[in-house]
């Protein structure tokens, strides 16, 4: 019989000894001891528990532990790597570990990794592996090689901890080291990086951008009245608010408190700020909803620097933001204050301009104006023109200082389609009443061209009005028709099958070319006003006078001389044979009423004219 026994050696010292033998005894029946062989196997006993503490670790070890064979093939893994994989050891056993790859590292990466183990004998770093479920996860990995007394590869032992909450966290603190933590905006130190690398691209570009600083009115009384709390709810809702009307592009930071600021790059012009300026304005009508059931009303005023006008650094692009938002708190708030006092005003104004157009239109204050277009032949009038003009409180507003900020604003669309739609209104009663006019002609923006839906605009209002096409002609400039599309070419065509005049204005002034000619279907060309106004003194201005109206002659179409202001003006285009003029040789533009006392005819006809 053998067994296993814990005793002391001749120096005292405890081993482990393995006994086979028989117990022997004296005659009274005391142990003597064992007869037989004993052999020490403390050495063997400690390997053992060596071996239990290894097992033990590697049962019970938080971190994913597998060992694979020289190829990588799994040959045992622990309980750890079957939770954070999500595969059990019998699904991965025989399989090679490269089933776990995610995808995101290229070979490049792998074989960098196994040169590594190669020459060292380890690798360690981070890796982004698959779960068997399809969830890419972060882990650390450490692989180690093993080997035989003769240097051969015999294991590789990997062992990786997932590090997904670790990466979300250093994510969060990233987030948090350039965000406001309430608003989720970028704070100061990204907002001072943005705009730092918007100067810097605006230097090689050569293009402007805006700094805005907001500035909540009437905040304070509502975040002592109502709370904190309160006060965080209104922030957080205003920040919303304005990023809804903000591109895209654009950053909106919070820098403190209720101060925020506002990057523009690519700012074709200082106006283009003030309407973003007031915008952000705008957003503020509507109440706040905040806790417990109160609403709240609080404006906003904003100061606005230009870089590289007014700075150079985000620093002093900041600072004089804030010191033009003194300016509009100074004002009285709910206003757009730019560093500049010159830009200042004529910002003010263009938005005071435009916000004047958008009631006018409401108010019905724009009213037209008619220039008769008369046949040199016989001087009868054949036609007029119809010229807006805007009756303000404070008096008649001309075109020029209003038609290039409606163009620019997309303005330009309502009140061209009232201007079409009141000539006609007009010119349907005028022939109604026996007027004997040929046509009416009304400016068409080349922002109006470039509407798909133009054609079936023209349509709708000549149905509406019930006038024939043939009597109206549209006047479009050269401009209008460098359009890269192709569009405009096709609209023409529509609108001139169905019946509606083309006259091209301003011959000769703009990007002229034969090819327009050629390629579009014009009735009449408009010769340039610069090219009358020094006939009969500029031998130059009348041999292209003379030049074009041979042109359109020679091309089937007729020649309109616009600007005639004298006599011998008139002379020499009857001499060359120029069909139409019009100028105030003949006619300044007149109300309607001077029109139909001009023409004779009753005045009833206004009575009837919409």
């Amino acid at each position: 019989r053998g067994f296993e026994a814990a005793l002391p050696n001749a120096v005292g010292e405890m081993r482990w000894f393995e006994i086979h033998g028989d117990p022997k005894f004296a005659r009274d029946g005391t142990f003597k001891g064992y007869h037989g062989v004993t052999q020490d196997i403390t050495a063997r006993k400690l390997v053992e528990a060596r071996l239990r503490q290894h097992a033990m670790v590697f049962d019970n070890s938080q971190e994913g532990i597998v060992i694979t064979d020289p190829d990588g093939c799994v040959l045992d893994a622990n309980a750890s790597f079957e939770r954070i994989t999500e595969y059990t050891l019998d699904e991965i056993r025989g399989r090679n570990m490269r089933l776990l790859q995610s995808g995101r590292h290229d070979r490049a990466f792998y074989a960098s990794l196994w040169k590594s183990v190669n020459d060292h004998g380890f690798w360690q770093g981070e890796i982004w592996n698959r779960r068997k479920g399809g969830e890419i996860f972060p882990e650390r990995l450490s692989i180690g090689t093993v080997r035989d007394p003769s240097g051969a590869v015999v294991n590789y032992i990997g062992v990786f901890s997932d590090i997904k909450r670790l990466k979300q966290s250093e994510s969060r603190l990233e987030f948090l080291a350039h965000h406001d933590p309430l608003t989720s905006l970028p704070n100061r130190t990204l907002l001072l990086l943005r705009i730092d690398h918007a100067i810097a691209r605006s230097r090689r570009e050569g293009k402007t951008g805006a700094v805005l600083f907001l500035d909540l009115d009437r905040f304070k009384v509502v975040n002592d009245s109502l709370g904190h709390v309160a006060g965080d709810e209104l922030l957080i809702q205003a920040a919303q608010r304005w990023t809804r009307r903000l591109r895209a592009t654009d950053t909106l930071a919070r820098i403190g408190g209720d101060e925020f600021v506002v990057l523009l790059e690519d700012v074709a012009e200082p106006h283009d700020a003030a309407v973003v300026g007031q915008s952000l304005i705008r957003e503020m009508a509507a109440p706040f909803s905040l806790p417990n059931d109160r609403d709240a009303f609080v404006g906003l005023s904003v100061g606005v620097s230009l870089f590289p006008a007014n700075g150079q650094s985000p620093d002093e692009l900041i600072q004089h933001a804030d010191s033009a938002l003194y300016l509009a708190k100074n004002s009285g708030g709910s206003t757009v204050r730019f560093y500049s006092d010159s830009l200042t005003s004529e910002a003010s104004e263009r938005l005071d301009m435009e916000a004047g157009i958008r009631r006018a239109l409401e108010r019905n204050e724009f009213i037209l104006h008619f220039q008769p277009l008369v046949s040199i032949k016989d001087m009868r009038i054949v036609g007029v023109e119809a010229l807006l003009r805007w009756r303000s409180p404070c008096g008649l507003i001309p075109p020029d200082q209003f038609i290039p900020l409606a163009e620019k604003t997309g303005l330009i669309v309502p009140l061209g389609e009232w201007v079409l739609r009141d000539a006609c209104a007009r010119m349907k009663a005028w022939r109604d009443s026996g007027a004997d006019i040929q046509f009416i002609a009304v400016n068409m923006s080349p922002v109006q061209l470039g509407r798909a839906d133009i054609f079936a605009t023209v349509k709708a209002i000549l149905d509406e009005t019930g006038l024939p096409p043939d009597y109206l002609e549209l006047e479009i400039t050269e401009s209008a028709l460098l359009d890269p599309a192709g569009g405009a070419e096709a609209k023409l065509k529509e609108l001139r099958a169905f019946g509606v005049r083309v006259s091209l204005d301003d011959f000769g002034a703009g990007h002229s070319s034969l090819f327009f000619l050629q390629r579009f279907p014009i009735n009449k060309l408009k010769l340039d006003r610069t090219f009358v106004r020094d006939i009969p003194g500029d031998p130059t201005s009348m041999e292209i006078a003379t030049a074009i109206i041979r042109l359109a002659h020679a091309l089937n179409i007729k020649a309109l001389a616009e600007g005639v202001e004298t006599g011998a003006q008139v002379d020499f285009l009857a001499a060359t044979g120029c069909d139409l003029a019009q100028g105030y040789f003949f006619d300044k533009p007149l109300s309607e009423l001077e029109l139909l006392e001009r023409m004779c005819i009753s005045n009833e006809v206004s009575k009837i004219a919409v």
